[in-house]
């Protein structure tokens, strides 16, 4: 009988998808211990937090040497949780940079070790799947692709679809909380999650921003994000650049729907965007060092999810370095006015919902993981 599990999530959405798992799991099961890593969400669905939550996910080389220090204190306080009362069974979340070390230390005692959302080994660096099959005993993946792709390796795999995908698809849902989105042609800015992506990512979109407000001067750039902290930046930045920029605490879809166009950083708000059904551009601030690197690494020719679920280039996207920003500029006019490049996006949105929105995903990684728990595959 399974009573007690770690799970491990290391940034905002992973928090959100690790709690909507448990609260699954807690229907079909009773009497589960959870603890582990993982921040407020996880926390209200009863996890015990090992930590405090981390205020801003590390991402992204540089920044992982200059927290090498506390990663190795908190891996060292997990390997003695694990050897002090080792859990029935270790689930991650995402988060792989942190993950796939715990799953190291798992291996080590013997304790079985299931993922939920898989590190994208097929997009880039891919011999990095050779350890992941050593260290893992049943993945759950959330593209249909990556069934095939981790099972080819030697990986127990079930697809359950992504989480993104259990919110209502009705367009007649109503906009809970459409009162704190402003009134107008909105241009909605999602620079990412975190604060570093919010450094790199709004100050291009502030410009484009200006630059569309050129063309359309009645446009009102709109800021959705859940985090205090990244909001003050958000500001900052904007007073800058001498845009005027709104904020909300919507969630992306309910603001998506009420935009015109949406600059949305690579990740799962591209979903998020995907299900309003509103026309995007994706746009990713890098460094020449970065895009170099990801031009010999990436094995795939998208990074942005829709286009990597549809096999096919559905949305404009953009890995922006330092380099001429006047095809990102003239991609987000023609999706802005009346063109048939908009009305062709529009209708693509509308067949990508229908034939790939598939719900129920937390449902069935909670049955998935339930039934590896007690021992059936």
């Amino acid at each position: 009988m399974i009573r007690k599990i770690f799970i491990s999530a290391g940034d905002i959405s992973g928090d959100i998808h690790a709690a909507g798992l448990m609260a699954r799991c807690a229907e079909e099961t009773k009497g589960i211990e959870w603890y582990g890593l993982g921040g407020t969400n996880m926390a209200g669905a009863g996890c015990r937090l090992l930590i405090e939550p981390e205020s801003d996910p590390i991402i992204g080389f540089r920044r992982v040497l200059g927290k090498i220090p506390y990663y190795f204190r908190l891996l060292a306080r997990i390997h003695n949780s694990f050897l002090e009362a080792p859990p029935d069974l270790v689930v991650l979340v995402d988060y792989p940079g942190l993950n796939v070390q715990i799953a190291r230390l798992a291996k080590m005692l013997g304790i079985r070790v299931l993922y939920f959302i898989c590190p994208q080994y097929w997009a880039w660096a891919p011999w990095r799947i050779k350890r992941f099959s050593r260290l893992v005993d049943k993945a759950l993946v959330i593209f249909p692709f990556e069934e095939s792709y981790f099972s080819s390796h030697g990986v127990n795999t079930t697809y359950v679809g992504h989480p993104v995908f259990d919110r209502p698809l009705s367009d007649d849902a109503p906009l809970a909380r459409r009162p704190v989105i402003p009134e107008g042609e909105i241009l909605s800015l999602l620079p990412g999650s975190r604060k570093h992506e919010v450094e790199s990512n709004l100050p291009v979109m502030l410009r484009a921003a200006e630059a569309l407000m050129d063309v359309q001067p009645d446009l009102v750039p709109l800021l959705a994000h859940q985090r205090p902290e990244c909001v003050t930046l958000a500001r900052e930045l904007a007073g800058r650049s001498g845009v005027r920029l709104r904020t909300t605490d919507a969630d992306i879809v309910e603001t998506a729907r009420a935009s015109r166009l949406c600059l949305v950083a690579s990740g799962t708000a591209t979903l998020e965007v995907a299900l309003s059904g509103t026309p995007f551009v994706v746009v990713y601030k890098v460094s020449n060092l970065a895009r170099s690197l990801a031009k010999l690494l990436l094995t795939v020719p998208w990074f942005c999810q829709v286009n990597l679920i549809a096999g096919e280039s559905l949305v404009p996207e953009f890995l922006l370095s330092d380099n001429d920003t006047r095809p990102f500029l003239r991609t987000c006019r023609d999706l802005l006015g009346e063109t048939p490049e908009r009305e062709a996006m529009i209708a693509q949105l509308g067949e990508f919902k229908e034939t790939h929105f598939r719900s129920g995903a937390l449902e069935r990684a909670a049955r998935a993981l339930l039934s590896f728990a007690h021992g059936v595959a």
